[in-house]
This record gives C-alpha cells, sequence and structure tokens, in this order.
C-alpha cells in the first residue's frame, strides 16, 4: 500500500469513529423523583456523607426534604415559621 492509500484508509476510519461517537449519546437525562416534588424556590441541593441529597422547599416553602439513592423523596424538617432555606451544607453531624 502506498502512503497516500494509507491515508485515506486512516482518515475514513477517523471520521467513521467520530460519526459514531455522535450519535450514542454519553449521557441521557431522565426523571429522578416524581413530578412536582419541589417548588419553583428549589434552593442547596447538598450531598451528606450518607450519601442522601438534601433540598430546601420541599412541597411546600420552609421545609427541607431528602432524597434516596433510589430516588424516593421524603419531607426530613420545616423550618422555623417564616423562614425560608437558601442554600445548604452538612458536616459530620
Amino acid at each position: 500500500m502506498n502512503l497516500q492509500v494509507l491515508f485515506s484508509v486512516a482518515c475514513l476510519l477517523g471520521c467513521a469513529s467520530a460519526a459514531m461517537q455522535q450519535t450514542v449519546p454519553e449521557y441521557v437525562a431522565q426523571d429522578f423523583t416524581a413530578e412536582n416534588l419541589f417548588t419553583s424556590g428549589i434552593e442547596g441541593p447538598c450531598v451528606a456523607e450518607d450519601g442522601m441529597l438534601y433540598i430546601v422547599n420541599f412541597a411546600k416553602k420552609g421545609t427541607i426534604g431528602k432524597v434516596e439513592a433510589n430516588g424516593s423523596a421524603s419531607h426530613f424538617v420545616d423550618l422555623p415559621e417564616g423562614s425560608t432555606g437558601n442554600g445548604i451544607r452538612t458536616d459530620h453531624n
């Protein structure tokens, strides 16, 4: 094989490989929790050491909810009357 043919084959293989990579999505987004669990004021997602995802404004303003690894979500705590969380963090406690 001469160098020009070898180069052409390499280019075709490279183009075919690039085309195949573009048609196979690396990630497909999908819903993880049920619809409408969180308010439009959702804030502060935070993953704790236990793997739980904690999110402000669960079901209603002034609450914090938690989401388990399987996608089930539940109420965790009510904040003091009139309070609304704005971003949260956890520590080892």
